[in-house]
């Protein structure tokens, strides 16, 4: 493999997510696909994706906007939506002109959670092909449909109808597992068994299916009999290296523990868990622990809550390219995962895109999770971090104070933790054999 010369004239038509720095799937799609020449990638997405996309690795891009992406009554009269085409600007201030009615809002939202709750929701979205759509298909004349899918029911249909009238080959790739946890509300019953019957159908067509970890590959081939490959997020060791971590001594009066990534499901409350651990550290022990926050889609709720407990440090928003400095500038790292049904339900078989980035980074890594995830399981088999697996305050007070007064298992845990980044993440590895896999799946369709 490490020999196959790639043959970078295979076009991918992306469907449902974009290129970004700031979100998991999108982070991975673009580490995946940096080396691809940018005539040979397309991407279309709702609009409320693709107006945040990068243009950085694609420039060709098609909004499903109002002629695409359809909503039925209540959603049709609160959603505004722009026009469906080809875009030429991410701006999305050009056509999302801010409220008046300051109720406005507020009435939105009770809608959009009275759908959720109600799971009337996955009734009244769909995705409608356009002439349109089809000629912009048509012209850039795709060997391969990628996509990452997502928790709409309707994106499955949509994707199903592409490969139906067009004969494109998919290539699935799974971040998280949404399938079960989508269904929700009054009738999620009933939304289960439909979520599951329509991901049957898109693994019976699609010609490569991939996942985001072991532990995903393993549980799926076995829920769904079909085989997928774990493709997780590759780090370019070049851009990572220029700030790696050598330091592992600790001043106790200014100690810098971070979280970086989203918050949402499956990371609410370890969150907020951690930071009721160091606050008490800091009161009882002869420590002053900042905790950091680096996040793009804090809430202004999230922060006010954020912003009662003194250890909590709030930073801003920064490039991707410094991260590597940022991250080698803090004593620890720490990943959080919620401990209830509901969070380890959707998280049970990931494999957190920063994990890849903290591992090499060199700052030692604390992982607060249960035993029963997937990313538990391949830390512990790895040694890649110091796990507190214990759903307790007192669990992760006693497990951060244990790591804090042994430099060497800092150490241990670091080195361990980017020499396994560098066997199995090395992005040019990465890359090439996940090129490899779509040129094969093209050639096969191809003849």
């Amino acid at each position: 493999m490490n020999n196959y010369k790639l043959n970078k004239s295979t076009k991918i038509l992306i469907i449902g997510e974009t290129f970004n720095r700031f979100s998991g799937g999108g982070i991975t799609l673009s580490n995946l696909f940096n080396s691809f020449p940018k005539k040979n990638i397309a991407v279309a997405a709702n609009y409320l994706v693709i107006n945040k996309s990068s243009n950085e690795i694609c420039e060709n891009l098609f909004r499903l906007g109002k002629e695409n992406y359809k909503s039925k009554f209540p959603l049709n009269i609160i959603e505004r939506k722009p026009s469906s085409g080809i875009i030429y600007t991410n701006d999305e201030n050009d056509f999302f002109p801010k409220e008046k009615n300051i109720f406005i809002p507020l009435i939105k939202l009770f809608i959009k959670h009275f759908l959720s709750i109600t799971s009337l929701n996955h009734f009244l979205r769909r995705y409608k092909i356009t002439d349109a759509f089809i000629a912009w298909i048509k012209e850039f004349s795709p060997d391969i449909i990628y996509t990452q899918l997502g928790s709409e029911y309707a994106k499955m249909d949509f994707v199903k109808q592409i490969h139906e009238k067009l004969n494109i080959p998919i290539v699935v790739h799974i971040m998280d597992d949404w399938i079960t946890t989508a269904p929700q509300g009054l009738l999620s019953f009933y939304w289960t068994k439909k979520f599951n019957n329509s991901f049957r159908e898109v693994l019976s067509l699609s010609s490569l299916n991939l996942s985001i970890s072991e532990g995903m590959s393993h549980e799926y081939e076995s829920r769904y009999g079909h085989k997928f490959i774990p493709f997780h997020n590759p780090v370019d060791l070049k851009f990572w290296g220029r700030s790696m971590k050598s330091d592992y001594s600790i001043n106790p009066q200014h100690v810098k523990i971070m979280y970086s990534g989203k918050i949402g499901l499956g990371k609410n409350h370890s969150i907020f868990e951690i930071a009721v651990a160091i606050e008490q550290i800091n009161n009882e022990n002869n420590y002053k622990i900042e905790y950091q926050i680096q996040s793009t889609n804090l809430t202004k709720k999230i922060i006010r809550k954020l912003e009662r407990f003194k250890c909590v440090k709030i930073n801003p928003v920064v490039e991707y390219s410094l991260l590597p400095k940022i991250y080698s500038s803090v004593d620890m790292l720490i990943i959080p995962m919620d401990f209830d049904s509901k969070g380890k339900k959707y998280l049970k078989y990931s494999m957190l895109t920063k994990a890849s980035e903290f591992m090499i980074s060199g700052t030692p890594i604390i992982l607060y999770a249960d035993d029963e995830m997937a990313m538990t399981k391949h830390a512990k088999n790895n040694k890649w971090a110091f796990i507190i697996s214990y759903h307790s305050v007192n669990a992760i007070k006693e497990g951060i104070l244990e790591f804090l007064n042994s430099e060497n298992l800092r150490k241990e845990i670091s080195k361990n933790a980017q020499q396994f980044c560098i066997n199995h993440y090395d992005s040019n590895k990465i890359r090439q054999n996940f090129q490899h896999l779509l040129n094969t799946v093209a050639k096969n369709q191809n003849g």
